[in-house]
């Protein structure tokens, strides 16, 4: 499998594959560069479960996990749930998801092996 850097933009935000000890809404292992939906609690008793986004799980530079674009809940909390929608194995190097504003390139150390 080749290692992946996840990237917003020319800004690389970590390494794929690293695991977050977080589940997602069906109990699955949480890793970074898994793309997932976000949801969020709504109405007036938080009772309805709307889906906000699509986006990435990334770890910041101090450790902390999170999904891109919500970085003050860490990757899934009791209002924010996320649910994999692609884990991060099933990604390829190149695959852009512009509408979202993150795409995946194969690891800096990869890529120079694969030229030497």
């Amino acid at each position: 499998m080749v290692d992946l850097e996840i990237y917003s933009g020319k800004v690389c935000l970590g390494r794929a594959g690293v695991e977050t000890g977080v589940r997602d809404l069906r109990g699955r292992p949480v890793n970074t560069g898994d793309i997932v939906i976000l949801y969020h609690d709504d109405g007036p008793d938080c009772s309805i479960r709307v889906s906000s986004t699509l986006t990435v799980v990334v770890q910041h530079d101090d450790g902390d996990f999170y999904t891109m674009g919500i970085r003050s809940v860490g990757v899934s909390s009791e209002e924010w749930p996320v649910e994999i929608a692609k884990k991060y194995h099933d990604v390829v190097p190149g695959e852009h998801w512009p509408e979202w504003g993150f795409s995946y390139r194969a690891a800096a150390e990869e890529a120079r092996r694969d030229h030497d």
